[in-house]
């Protein structure tokens, strides 16, 4: 469990690049509310003396605002963490974001 609170309702999707992400309900009331989302390395993810720590430069959960839905965006910076467990270039820059439309999270290289 990332976040308390989120017992249900959460959807994994197809790794990339070691990234995964999953979906979940909004912290705010109401099932009508747009999704939220964390994406991470799960090689990253390491336990400590108080609980999980994160051994990258983002874990960061975003949450869809009306029409917009959840978006996370990374540059894959040569050195970083998070770099080292792809086969990406350097400065590597990517978006995720959810595509109610068929349910699946779209992956943009830039």
């Amino acid at each position: 469990m990332l976040y308390r609170g989120v017992t249900g309702k959460v959807t994994e999707y197809t790794a990339f690049e070691g990234f995964r992400v999953i979906s979940y309900p909004s912290f705010r009331e109401g099932d009508q509310m747009p999704r939220c989302r964390t994406i991470w390395q799960p090689d990253l993810l390491e336990e400590d003396g108080s609980g999980l720590s994160y051994g990258g430069e983002g874990l960061v959960p975003s949450c869809g605002a009306g029409a917009f839905p959840a978006a996370y965006m990374i540059l894959l910076a040569d050195g970083s963490a998070e770099r080292a467990l792809t086969d990406l270039s350097p400065d590597t820059a990517l978006q995720f974001v959810y595509d109610a439309d068929v349910d699946q999270i779209v992956v943009l290289r830039g």
